[in-house]
């Protein structure tokens, strides 16, 4: 598994062919003492993670696999605050650098068109009382063709390409996002969290629409209302009671489904 470094705007980049995961790769890195800014790029993945434990399909060349080593002083309630900022930074510059209507949805998976687009994973460790590190993981689909997912994606997945007809360089978005996420990140080193969630907010596309949501305890169906302070989706069920929930797999139900 070899390696190639170099040295960018704001940390070293560390660019692979090949890797399993390059989560597990940043996180090794990061118990090593790497530092602040550290990415990790690869062309593929063979094991992949998204969120709840499950695969990420990594083909060769034609996608982003990168994973970011921060490590802000923050104590570990902010790691969804965090979550959040992720999902911001990745929609604001893909819309930039792209032009497609990329959105949010609970709390972090990039949709367009009501398919997924892109993924954060994010990894941390905190001692007493406080964050070591972040890795934040970031797949995003770039120029994959509708026949290059495997048939269980190919209604329920997306691409740049398949969305702007366009074939998209990879590295602006790559350095986009890194900028982007060093922002807010001072942003919330000021104390503004208000803004983050504003911005999310914005971007959504959970809240306002009726949803199904599977969580630990099962299936809560409503209307996404809002997030609260810590990030947790706002439910109002057909009975006019409010749900919190911290923790689920959102869908986003279509018209016919209502």
């Amino acid at each position: 598994m070899e390696a190639i470094e170099e040295e960018g705007p704001l940390g070293k980049i560390i660019r692979f062919k090949e890797v399993g995961s390059t989560n597990d790769i940043a996180v090794s890195l990061a118990e090593k003492g790497h530092p602040n800014g550290t990415i990790v790029i690869a062309e593929s993945q063979s094991k992949g993670k998204g969120r709840l434990g499950r695969a990420w399909h990594s083909p060769p060349d034609a996608n982003i696999y990168m994973s970011i080593i921060l490590r802000p002083a923050l104590p570990p309630d902010d790691v969804t605050i965090m979550t959040f900022l992720s999902a911001v930074s990745c929609a604001r510059v893909i819309r930039k650098e792209t032009g497609v209507d990329v959105r949010i949805k609970w709390p972090n998976d990039l949709m367009a068109s009501g398919r997924k687009m892109g993924g954060i994973l994010l990894e941390s460790k905190s001692e007493r009382g406080r964050i070591i590190f972040f890795v934040v993981g970031i797949g995003i689909n770039v120029n994959m063709k509708e026949e290059d997912f495997p048939l269980d994606l190919k209604a329920i997945a997306t691409s740049v390409l398949m969305e702007s007809g366009k074939i998209s360089k990879k590295n602006p978005i790559i350095e986009g996002i890194t900028d982007e996420m060093f922002f807010w990140l001072d942003v919330l080193k000021k104390g503004d969290r208000a803004s983050i969630f504003k911005n999310w907010k914005a971007l959504s596309d959970t809240l306002g629409e009726d949803v199904n949501v599977m969580t630990p305890n099962g299936l809560i169906a409503g209307r996404a209302v809002t997030v609260d302070e810590k990030g947790r989706l706002i439910l109002k069920t057909k009975k006019g009671e409010l749900k919190i929930i911290s923790a689920g797999d959102v869908m986003v139900l279509r018209k016919e489904e209502k």
